[in-house]
């Protein structure tokens, strides 16, 4: 709301609300903020879950599970709004990437492509619940 205030040769106007209007903007970029990072959250846990399946020879690459360490290993990083799914075992790259006598069997390349669609719509459908 504006309010004119005429004040002999000058006239004031004063919005007023702003600070009211400015915490309902603040509440509303928590919730969305809050609701992305759940949706984040869901997304990363399904494709870690995609991964496992793929080592575990349940998806289209062969499976890589020999004494179970690398199945194990596989870990989500989350920060603020990125995320990311890793292993820490020194190997793993060799299993994802190839090597001059082993086929690349991308586990993590692969998952990734076959879920960005279900990641989006895992995104997409918390957001629009959420807000």
């Amino acid at each position: 709301m504006v309010s004119v205030t005429p004040g002999g040769q000058k006239i004031k106007v004063e919005v007023l609300g702003i600070s009211k209007a400015l915490l309902m903007i603040k509440a509303e970029q928590i919730i969305i903020n809050t609701a992305t990072e759940i949706g984040i959250a869901k997304g990363i846990n399904h494709v870690k879950e995609e991964v496992e399946a793929s080592i575990e020879g349940k998806r289209a690459e062969p499976k890589s599970v020999d004494t179970g360490k690398f199945l194990n290993s596989v870990d989500i990083n989350v920060k603020g709004f990125k995320a990311e799914i890793t292993s820490n075992v020194p190997y793993a790259k060799y299993l994802e990437f190839g090597t001059s006598v082993r086929a690349p069997r991308r586990h993590f390349g692969n998952t990734m492509k076959r879920e960005e669609k279900k990641v989006n719509r895992i995104l997409h459908t918390t957001l629009k619940t959420r807000i």
